[in-house]
């Protein structure tokens, strides 16, 4: 199996384990745990099968649609090296640590229960009559998936042969990029040093214009200065 293949097949999968995960912790846990979450557990975990199913489907489409324009080449040995290479490993790694909390969340266990890291992060600590951070799904979670993906995205998007779809691929997961770590860190700041503090550093991500207007400037700085190459070799 090719490497970008192997990227998509690790997305799929971890998708069906976060869905899987997901049903179960909103069908088991009280209204409490769930920060009074009072909704239908199947609609929940379909929302985020069809959130983030429709990203890993486009680019699972993109890698298809390029397969079909152009004859594989064997660069599969070149794609791992730059997979290992490249220093992007090193967000994800500080990024999926910071993100525990909200991946054992959606597993149904509060890290507070977890020796050790309970000596890190809040839990199941109260917070104005809730977990400090609550069972079930997080915009922070949302936001480390995303990171996955697109870092995922960009590493294919390196071996991708038309010039328009590398284009298109690069910008749209550049912006997806920066928008799952800014949901992350303010996810995290907020529960995690505000919750402490009082303190909150940052504000929530508002779907407004101002915002996205933002958010498209520095996915599309990011890629022109760190992933567009007008020629390829």
């Amino acid at each position: 199996m090719k490497f970008e293949y192997k990227l998509l097949s690790i997305l799929w999968i971890l998708l069906i384990v976060f869905s899987l995960a997901n049903l179960y912790t909103y069908s088991t846990f009280s209204e409490y745990d769930l920060y009074g979450f009072t909704g239908s557990a199947f609609n929940k975990t379909i929302n985020l099968l069809f959130r983030f199913g429709i990203i890993i489907g486009f680019l699972t489409l993109i890698v298809l649609i390029d397969d079909k324009l152009y004859e594989n080449k064997k660069i599969e040995n070149k794609l791992k090296k730059i997979f290992v290479k490249n220093k992007l490993y090193i967000l994800l790694i500080i990024i999926t640590f910071l993100s525990l909390s909200y991946i054992f969340a959606i597993f149904g266990i509060y890290i507070s229960d977890i020796p050790l890291l309970n000596k890190i992060f809040l839990g199941k600590q109260d917070y104005n009559g809730f977990p400090s951070v609550h069972l079930g799904q997080h915009h922070g979670f949302s936001g480390w998936f995303l990171i996955i993906i697109s870092i995922f995205a960009l590493k294919i998007n390196t071996i991708i042969h038309h010039n328009f779809l590398r284009i298109i691929l690069g910008l749209i997961f550049c912006i997806l990029l920066i928008y799952g770590i800014y949901l992350n860190i303010e996810d995290f700041t907020n529960e995690q040093i505000g919750k402490r503090t009082g303190i909150f550093l940052l504000p929530q991500f508002r779907y407004n214009f101002e915002w996205i207007i933002s958010l498209i400037a520095v996915g599309i700085s990011i890629f022109l200065l760190g992933f567009y190459e007008r020629k390829r070799s």
